[in-house]
């Protein structure tokens, strides 16, 4: 394809339809999720009021309602995606402090690698932006289309700093639970052990996926999207 510009559209050609397509079917998928998203918090609101509004403002009121409403609406706006780890790292990092029983030393060796990964997703993510342009593509197409002109995607070693921080959480948090394996275990905690190797498990494959994507390349000139919500709600 021929390289998109920064002040006009590019012309309607035979991959148009596809796009509109994939484009259309992305926004469909996300508001989807969207509204599943909603429908929950609906569901357990009287919950929540009962369980949560009324406990004292402390570290596990503030942990919730961060997770509740400060994580997902970041999600939901698109934003950068070292802000959204820098909130949701945190989050895990205190999890998994609770399994060591907040050890002192413990604490202060998770906040040290929490504030070294943060530095080096900043300095790491401003490296990959510079790699992009902003372009127009398609005529009504909605969102904002970023273009590199390589044969292969710049990879994003910012991701490669989230994929080592959750490779330490959760190694951490499988020796956890292996040391209780034959141990009566506290119910609140083998929950909290358990769900939260789920988790690590399914973003240390999601993340190898994005890094090993970026490494094998595309062979072309690339576009990617930076959808916005209002783009996603034309759809």
């Amino acid at each position: 394809m021929s390289a998109p510009s920064t002040t006009s559209y590019y012309p309607f050609d035979a991959g148009a339809p596809a796009v509109f397509s994939r484009d259309k079917t992305g926004n469909y998928i996300f508001i989807a999720f969207l509204w599943l998203l909603i429908y929950d918090h609906a569901i357990t609101l009287d919950k929540e009021v009962e369980w949560i509004w009324t406990l004292r403002w402390r570290l596990p009121k503030i942990i919730f309602l961060i997770n509740r409403y400060i994580v997902t609406s970041l999600l939901i706006l698109d934003h950068s995606v070292v802000l959204n780890f820098t909130i949701a790292e945190l989050l895990l990092l205190i999890r998994v402090s609770s399994l060591y029983g907040h050890h002192k030393l413990f604490v202060w060796i998770l906040g040290t690698l929490y504030v070294l990964a943060l530095g080096a997703a900043v300095g790491l993510q401003a490296w990959y932006g510079r790699q992009w342009q902003v372009v127009l593509y398609y005529k009504d197409l909605p969102g904002c289309w970023l273009y590199t002109p390589g044969a292969t995607n710049p990879i994003q070693w910012h991701m490669v700093v989230f994929l080592s921080v959750e490779g330490a959480l959760m190694l951490l948090t499988a020796y956890k639970v292996l040391s209780y394996f034959h141990k009566d275990m506290n119910p609140a905690i083998t929950v909290l052990a358990r769900d939260s190797l789920v988790y690590f498990i399914i973003i240390f494959v999601c993340l190898v996926t994005i890094v090993a994507k970026d490494i094998r390349g595309t062979g072309v000139a690339t576009l990617i999207q930076i959808a916005s919500l209002l783009s996603w709600l034309d759809a």
